[in-house]
């Protein structure tokens, strides 16, 4: 799958961006092969560093039918941002579930279940390939072009 940003350019003016996605042949008919319709979550997350370390903190999340095609999403914070989607075609999680906050604080979520994995180079150098989803029966990852 392949994320596209709608706009060409950001201007610093507007907190929202529009995004659209598309499949791949192949993931298109493994999908059609499964009984039920299958979802796109999208979340975005704010890159922090502190004391020389980074990290994240998830300003949202949204879970959206994968025929959709586009959506618009908001930064609530300035600074660097990192937009992680993937397909949720499992029955692993619902998209209630994937939805669900316990906490709102500063403009921002904590959500009942993680879903965003970092690796070590992320944490030492804040490199954006370092960052992604969960694959474990939940997501397959989606790059943003």
């Amino acid at each position: 799958m392949l994320l596209h940003q709608l706009k060409s350019e950001t201007d610093g003016q507007s907190a929202t961006i529009g995004i659209r996605w598309c499949l791949s042949p192949e993931e298109i008919k493994r999908l059609k092969s499964n009984d039920r319709e299958a979802k796109i979550i999208i979340t975005v997350l704010h890159i922090r560093q502190r004391y020389g370390e980074y990290s994240y903190v998830e300003e949202s999340r949204k879970v959206l039918p994968i025929t959709a095609a586009s959506t618009f999403i908001s930064f609530r914070n300035p600074g660097r941002h990192v937009i992680c989607a993937g397909i949720l075609d499992t029955d692993c999680y619902s998209p209630e579930v994937c939805l669900s906050v316990y906490r709102h604080h500063s403009g921002y979520n904590s959500y009942d279940k993680s879903i965003i994995s970092t690796s070590i180079a992320f944490i030492g150098d804040g490199t954006t390939e370092g960052i992604g989803m969960r694959t474990c029966l939940l997501l397959m990852p989606a790059s943003l072009a």
